[in-house]
Formats: C-alpha cells, sequence, structure tokens
C-alpha cells in the first residue's frame, strides 16, 4: 500500500489545482503554492488571416488566444500542442483539429513539420522555455508568435508554506519548468529555508527543471516522460 505524501505543487492556477486534484485522488495531500502568476495582455488586437495552423507551447496560451480571441475555433481549424495537456485544454476551447506532441518543444516542431502547414501562428508568453520559431527555420514554413501571457514571480512564500517547509510537513515538491524551479530557488534562500528542503523529494517534470533547481534534496526524481501522468507516478514511488 502506498504510504500517503505531502506534496508542494507550485505549478500556476488553474493547471496546479487540476494537478492537486489528481494527487488526491491517489490518496495524497496537495499543498498550493502558485510561484508565477499568469497575466493575459490586454487589447492585444490579434489578427488571425491567412493563418494556416495554431501552434501552442501550453495551456495558458490557449487561455490567452480565446481571451484575445473567442472566434479563434472558427478561424483556425488545425491546431497543434505541444502535449496532451495542452490539448486537452484546446479541445476544451472548442478547437476542432488538434494534433499533440510529445511533451516538449522539439517535439512539437518535428510534428508541425511532417504537417507542412504553410503559416502558423505560435501563441507563446513573454518568457520561452524553448524557440519553436528557431527549430522550424529553413522548413519552409513560416511561424509568427504572438505574445499574449506573462509569468510573473511571486515575491515570497505564503505564510503556511514557509511555516510548512519549516516544520518538515511536506514530503515532495513537483515543479513543471525550469523558471518555477529557479523561482523555487530564490525563494528558498530568501526564506532562509535552505535546510528544510534538504528534507524534501523534488520531483521534477524534465532533466532541465531538475538541472535549475540548484539546491541539495533528500532526493530528485525525473518523470520517464514530460507529462502529469509520469510525474503522478513519482508520488506513488516514494
Amino acid at each position: 500500500m502506498t504510504t500517503a505524501r505531502v506534496v508542494l505543487v507550485t505549478r500556476p492556477a488553474p493547471d496546479g489545482e487540476a494537478f492537486a486534484r489528481r494527487i488526491e485522488e491517489r490518496g495524497h495531500r496537495a499543498l498550493l503554492e502558485p510561484l508565477l502568476d499568469i497575466r493575459f495582455v490586454e487589447d492585444a488586437g490579434i489578427s488571425l488571416d491567412g493563418i494556416d495552423a495554431l501552434a501552442f507551447t501550453s495551456a495558458n496560451g490557449v487561455r490567452a488566444l480565446m481571451h484575445a480571441r473567442a472566434d479563434a475555433p472558427q478561424k483556425v481549424g488545425v491546431v497543434f500542442c505541444v502535449g496532451a495537456a495542452t490539448a486537452a485544454a484546446a479541445r476544451a476551447a472548442g478547437f476542432g483539429s488538434i494534433t499533440a506532441a510529445g511533451g516538449d518543444v522539439a517535439s512539437l516542431a518535428a510534428t508541425i513539420a511532417d504537417a507542412g502547414p504553410s503559416i502558423v501562428l505560435h501563441v507563446a508568453g513573454r518568457e520561452r522555455a524553448g524557440d519553436l520559431l528557431g527549430l522550424l527555420g529553413g522548413r519552409g514554413i513560416t511561424v509568427r508568435r504572438a505574445v499574449l501571457y506573462s509569468a510573473e514571480a511571486r515575491a515570497a512564500f505564503s505564510p503556511a508554506t514557509a511555516e510548512a517547509l519549516a516544520a518538515g510537513r511536506i514530503d515532495d515538491v513537483a515543479i513543471f519548468s525550469p523558471r518555477t524551479a529557479r523561482q523555487f530557488v530564490t525563494l528558498v534562500w530568501q526564506a532562509g529555508l535552505e535546510k528544510a528542503v534538504a528534507r524534501l523529494r523534488l520531483l521534477a517534470l524534465s532533466a532541465r527543471v531538475a538541472e535549475a533547481a540548484t539546491l541539495k534534496f533528500a532526493a530528485m526524481r525525473i518523470a520517464a516522460a514530460p507529462d502529469q501522468d509520469a510525474l503522478l507516478d513519482l508520488i506513488d514511488r516514494a
């Protein structure tokens, strides 16, 4: 029988809330502490004329486009998504022809290149973990970028999380992106909690996330695939 764990979920809302629910469905406890807040660009004035396909590297990109252009599913029929969770967000938004890649920007670029659309609009945030435009350069595909949201770093841990970390009441921290990992490190040092973190197990979505989390943890585990299911499996294998 799996021992129940307390997992710190650092992902922004609403994805963090959804991931926390899945943790608790497995018999564990989730403590929500988003380290980044998603802000949509207002009055973006984005044009979808002449676009053959959309590319999303996160579910936040889907939400940001729907915020800017609620008619986007009727304007562009073909959508490429970085992974299954982003594809689910696109499906929920009403998009039709959706192709999900393998969970990272390199696989997304390969998927788009194989399909061969002429003009692709990449809906992105101000900070990006990968270079989709660069990866598709020279492949005969025109890629445009629309920056429709930003991820703003929080200035400190909430008092509840800082207290729980200091008291050793958290077993694992789940981190999905290199930027979130770097922000976690910053807030740990700022709060003087590096010794408390040495009791934690890091659950990283990818090797790049683990590399960015430059702290001493009790253990470090990297998901077998860059998706939520693989990260959830790590919790059960304590």
